[in-house]
């Protein structure tokens, strides 16, 4: 089904009993032609935007999107001018009927927004560095989290398409998240109610405005405590958090593990993966 030569190598791959889970990152101004999996696939799109095209249809997936594709399916991706991060995560035959009872969307074409999705990748992020004999119960229950919040999302979806000027507020967001802002500021910025912005935002993204920005935060954070030695305190501070305590409190509600804790797991698989002494 798949070429070889049309995916990216990956960062990170990893089977456990029944799902390969793959990270990539996709640099900017790119493409990949069309495609088909020979497995159900379920992406998780951590950083894009990029635009997707099934059959005749193109649409664009952002962060937060989940995107389920029954094996077989084609399509195509176009990069733009910012990096894509993103993991799928392919189910194997066996795995996809045993998951079967607990879901009506692996055998459809969907896409869905899920507020969430930030936190529950880094989870499985994390369980795929550590690779352990838990990971599989793990990944297996954050798996059928994702698709329990996306049957939720798609069932109670407003018919109606986002308003223009929520579009502002959610971009306004993601660019100011480690900033004291309030509702009433990012309200006054689109020219709406602060009550208004409350609801809708609330209606279309399943979450308060409060815990978006916190969601934003926490992702952040995790990339930080991945790719640099910062110490913990300025990695809070920088994400927005007004204390380390406050911080490492929300964080281990987020990923299951301290910040600490979480760093070490990253750093002990990525010395493994370069050791000569393997």
């Amino acid at each position: 089904m798949i070429r070889p030569d049309v995916l990216k190598e990956p960062i990170r791959l990893v089977e456990l009993s029944g799902f390969v889970l793959t990270e990539r990152v996709h640099e900017p101004n790119g493409s990949m032609p069309e495609h088909a999996h020979d497995l159900t696939s379920i992406a998780l799109v951590i950083e894009g935007p990029y635009l997707e095209t099934i059959g005749r249809h193109t649409q664009e997936c952002n962060r937060n999107t989940i995107q389920i594709l029954p094996a077989g399916e084609s399509h195509s991706f176009d990069f733009g001018r910012e990096r894509v991060h993103c993991l799928t995560i392919d189910v194997k035959p066996q795995r996809l009927e045993a998951l079967r009872p607990f879901s009506k969307l692996l055998d459809q074409t969907i896409q869905v927004q899920e507020m969430r999705l930030p936190a529950v990748a880094a989870r499985v992020l994390n369980e795929m560095l550590l690779k352990n004999s838990s990971s599989l119960l793990f990944i297996e229950g954050l798996v059928l989290e994702l698709l329990g919040d996306a049957e939720r999302t798609k069932m109670h979806s407003a018919p109606s398409s986002q308003p223009r000027w929520l579009c502002l507020v959610r971009d306004l967001i993601q660019a100011r998240f480690a900033e004291k802002i309030s509702l009433v500021d990012i309200a006054t910025s689109v020219g709406v109610h602060p009550t208004h912005l409350a609801q809708t935002f609330r209606r279309h993204f399943k979450c308060s405005v409060g815990e978006y920005v916190r969601l934003l935060r926490l992702e952040h954070a995790a990339q930080e405590l991945l790719r640099s030695d910062t110490p913990v305190a300025e990695v809070a501070l920088s994400a927005g958090f007004y204390d380390q305590s406050h911080f490492s409190r929300a964080f281990k509600l987020y990923t299951g593990r301290t910040p600490a804790e979480f760093r070490a797991a990253g750093k002990l698989i990525r010395y493994k993966e370069h050791s000569f002494l393997q």
